[in-house]
This record gives C-alpha cells, structure tokens and sequence, in this order.
C-alpha cells in the first residue's frame, strides 16, 4: 500500500495478511496484539518530481486566531502528504480582540506581527477580495460582529485564478491571457482539491483512487461527493464543497470561465448563472461555470461497492445509516442506490475525505492511521482498547462500529 502503517507483533499467533481488492485492503490479527510503527517507503502523495498523481491542495481560510489551531493541525497532519499545500486568505486579518488588520498594506502588516499575527509562506493573500468577512453583520449595539460574510465564492474562484495565472489573476478583459508552465500553479501538479479547514484529507488516497479509475490528468474530471438536490432549481449535480477535486484539464477550464465570467450584479446572490455573486454556495456556482463553460459535470467518488470517498458528516454516524429507513432527504435525492446504503458500512475502505471534524480530532486519525506508540497498560483510562486487544487514540462515538471501520481504513 506504500504508506506509514501500524504493523501488528502478535504474542500468541502469526498474523494473516489477507489481500482482497482495492477498496478492501486491511490487516487482521489474532490474539493479543502489541502495536509499534515501521516505517515504509514515503506516501505516494509525498513531493516526488516523477509523481504523475501529485495533488495540490488548496484551503480557504480566514487568517484569525481561532482559526490558528486548525491552521497547524493541517499542516502537521494531512497536509504534510500533499504534493503543495496552500492556504488561501482574505486580506483582512485578526479578530475583535486582536485587532483587525489590511496585510495588504506594509504598515499594517508590521502591526499584525505585533499582534502574534504573522503570515507563513504557505498562506496565499487574495490582494484583489472585494468582500471583506467581517463587517456585514451587526452584533450588539449595533457594532460590528466576526461573523463571516457570504463571501466563499469569491475567494474560491479567485483562488483558481491564481492557481492557473498567479497573482495577477489574468484579468484583462478582451485579451488571451497565457498560462505560464514554468510559473503557474497548475502545472505543479495533475490533480487539484479544494478542501474546507474541517475536513481530514487523504491525500495518497486520491492517487489511488485516480489510478485505479484509470483517469487521466489531461481529461475532464469534476469529481467527490455528489449532491443532485439543486438539479431541479439550478439544472446541475454539485460536488459538496467538503473537498472538491479536479484534474488539471478541468483546473485549466474552470480558471479561464472565472476569468471570463460576467462581474456586473456581483452584490446579488446566484442566479444559476456563472457570474460573481455575493453567496455562499460556492458548489452551485462552480458546477454552473464547468457546465456551461466546458461541459464538464460532477462524477460521484465512490468505490466499486457504491461505498462514498468523501464523508459530509461524523462517520460513526453515517456508517449506520439505512436509505429506505430514512427517506429520500437531500444526501440521497438522485444518487443511484447501492446494497450498503441499507446495509450499512457505505464509507470506502480507501477514503479521501471525513468532513466537520475539529482540530484535535485530526491528531487522533493521525494516530489511528499513520502511527501510535504507548507503553501504558491496558487499565489506563485515557486508553481505549477495542475489542481484539488493539489500541485506540479516542473513544469514538458508537465505539465497536466506528473502530472496526477505522481499523479496516
């Protein structure tokens, strides 16, 4: 599998590794197992000039300190297996408390830094917003709050820009604006994800995926978790803005209609037109401009079971989840049906992504998956022991379900 993983060193007997097909790839031991890391040859994601599935990952952010912990745990976690890692910000930043800040100005920038504020070289400022997210709501007496603006759509599609064209973003109206190879973002890799801070990415997982679908950088492919709820209102399927994934051909097509797309009416919201809008259903607008600048459409990332790549809520609640049982709600409006949607398990064995998770929530799946050490014995209450001797990082929710999956993960 090319990857970190836990090695099981069995006490009583020999474990068994069974290979079964792509997506049920898994370790099984038997009696009581004691857990130490070997390490094998670097994630398939890891930089690697001759990589043909490298991925660039690409997430929006707004540079506050609340936000600072989620900002380090990507970075320490998943993000250490993409290909580049980016994140791309507002030009305000700060809070309330800190102080609000324009890092697109020197001088205030130097006041930012004061205020522990510093920008790293992995965080991208989008110069050219002109939706500040901080200032549309009113909080008490009539001040106002740090509630975010709908602002979402510009910043992404801004962020593709600059991606495709750099900072200059390619936006002279009337004129063929080249993409530079040696310069430009997008030829850095084959397979773009925009990716939001509450999701935990697997990044080699992709590679696999891509490869196993047998797919092509230089094709069009949109593609992640498929939502069809807005078929009927905006004529189009949407991938869920939990990790949207694109291969280059699509990044390429997808940049050119953002810098072609009307900009008049931006103060109103989506019309089901690609056109800049004050919205925050980035997802709809995307699906819209592919469509209709390309004829490019979403491709649900499922595996060969129907099993979904991308998780849009807390797994241990969706791996228990029963379609006739619950209706035909928004999640399975449209989506062909498959044995596991009343069975249960339909998360893939090989995921790409767990959607709404906190911070520390991204160290333990770090640990589960990549590598935990501890000596501590089995009656210490901060461990958690499964149900065949192994070790967990948490006591996840609905335990036995949620570890047996994470363990076959």
């Amino acid at each position: 599998e090319n990857r970190d993983v836990w090695i099981p060193q069995v006490t009583k007997k020999k474990k068994h590794v069974t290979a079964h097909r792509r997506s049920e790839m898994q370790i099984s031991t038997r009696g009581t197992a004691k857990y130490q890391i070997k390490k094998l040859s670097q994630s398939t994601a890891n930089v690697n000039p001759a990589d043909k599935n490298r991925l660039f990952c690409m997430v929006p952010f707004i540079w506050r300190p609340t936000n600072l912990p989620a900002y380090h745990a990507i970075r320490n976690t998943w993000g250490k297996r993409c290909h580049i890692l980016k994140f791309f910000i507002d030009p305000i930043i700060g809070d309330a408390e800190v102080g609000h800040y324009n890092a697109t100005k020197a001088s205030e920038i130097n006041s930012a830094r004061k205020a522990n504020l510093t920008i790293p070289n992995d965080v991208v400022i989008l110069h050219d917003m002109e939706r500040e997210w901080h200032t549309c709501n009113s909080g008490e007496n009539n001040r106002k709050s740090d509630e975010t603006c709908r602002n979402i759509w510009e910043k992404i599609w801004r962020a593709w820009v600059h991606v495709v064209y750099g900072p200059t973003g390619g936006f002279r109206r009337g004129v063929a604006i080249k993409v530079h190879e040696e310069t430009s973002f997008a030829f850095k890799a084959e397979w773009f994800v925009k990716v939001d801070a509450d999701t935990y990415l697997f990044p080699e997982n992709v590679a696999r995926y891509v490869e196993w679908k047998k797919w092509s950088h230089d094709e069009h492919h949109y593609f992640g978790h498929v939502l069809n709820h807005r078929v009927s209102d905006r004529g189009v399927s949407i991938v869920a803005g939990a990790a949207a994934f694109f291969s280059r051909a699509t990044l390429l097509a997808a940049a050119d209609a953002f810098r072609r797309m009307p900009m008049e009416n931006g103060n109103l919201e989506e019309d089901g037109t690609c056109r800049d809008a004050y919205t925050g259903t980035d997802e709809v607008v995307t699906a819209v401009c592919l469509k209709q600048y390309a004829n490019v459409t979403a491709e649900p990332a499922i595996d060969s079971q129907g099993r979904e790549e991308v998780a849009l809520f807390d797994i241990s609640d969706i791996l228990s989840w029963n379609r006739t049982q619950m209706g035909e709600w928004w999640y399975w409006e449209g989506k062909e049906r498959f044995p596991c949607h009343d069975k249960g398990d339909c998360l893939a064995h090989l995921p790409m992504a767990f959607h709404k998770y906190e911070p520390q929530y991204f160290y333990d799946f770090e640990k589960e998956f990549y590598g935990y050490v501890t000596k501590a014995k089995k009656n210490d209450a901060s461990l958690f022991i499964s149900d065949n001797g192994s070790l967990a990082s948490r006591n996840w929710p609905n335990f036995d379900m949620t570890y047996q999956y994470l363990q076959r993960v």
